[in-house]
């Protein structure tokens, strides 16, 4: 089997499984979805060459329709996240990481799993189930609301977050969940983002600034 055939079995049989917990395949994306009202919960899997065989390493995410809405009014086309917006989430590995409080990313380099033939594939099936199982899906429980999101995000806005590790967008995301949960310390944050956001890329200062004078005008 060639590269696709091997990905579709895999996903394929991921499918009968993800579905009994209310999960959809998209194949042409790689990923499963469910709706949970204004929530889409994304389990997704990447799959690498790697030597004489593949990687495939699970992501986790959910997506929340406001937040989406509100980026879109002020996104600037060129950001990697223009096209592929995640409110929160990312690799296992990071995720499932300790909470890194001094800013270090810890990624556990064995949550990912490597297959070079049809042999290993049910090994491959069984990781990424266990994976799903037993980090997706308590992942999706722990943050199920926006507030539980904006803790995630925003109660140590001086360090990185594992919850999403594109500092920059961390900044955007981080002040739209604030200001729709109307947060005490929407300003402090304000602050403090606007600080860190000035080493980042024009496009996403750019849309930093549109955000404030989006939030502004609707003061």
């Amino acid at each position: 089997m060639n590269k696709k055939e091997i990905i579709n079995k895999i996903l394929d049989s991921l499918s009968v499984k993800l579905k009994t917990y209310g999960f959809k395949l998209q194949k042409s994306k790689g990923r499963f979805t469910k709706q949970v009202k204004n929530f889409t919960l994304v389990y997704d899997i990447n799959f690498y060459n790697e030597r004489n065989g593949y990687i495939a390493e699970p992501f986790v995410y959910i997506d929340v329709e406001e937040v989406a809405k509100i980026y879109q009014n002020i996104t600037v086309k060129n950001t990697i996240s223009y096209n592929n917006l995640h409110t929160i989430g990312g690799t296992v590995g990071i995720l499932m990481a300790e909470e890194n409080a001094d800013g270090i990313f810890r990624k556990n380099p064995f949550l990912n799993f490597y297959f070079n033939d049809e042999d290993s594939l049910n090994g491959c099936i069984d990781f990424l189930v266990y994976c799903f199982e037993n980090a997706a899906l308590p992942y999706f429980e722990e943050y199920d609301t926006l507030n539980k999101i904006d803790n995630a995000l925003n109660n140590n806005p001086d360090y990185l977050s594992k919850h999403l590790v594109i500092n920059p967008l961390r900044c955007i995301i981080g002040l739209i969940i604030a200001k729709l949960l109307n947060k005490q310390n929407y300003n402090d944050l304000m602050s403090i983002y606007d600080k860190q956001i000035q080493i980042a890329s024009i496009e996403y200062i750019q849309e930093f600034n549109n955000l404030k004078a989006l939030f502004n005008n609707k003061l």
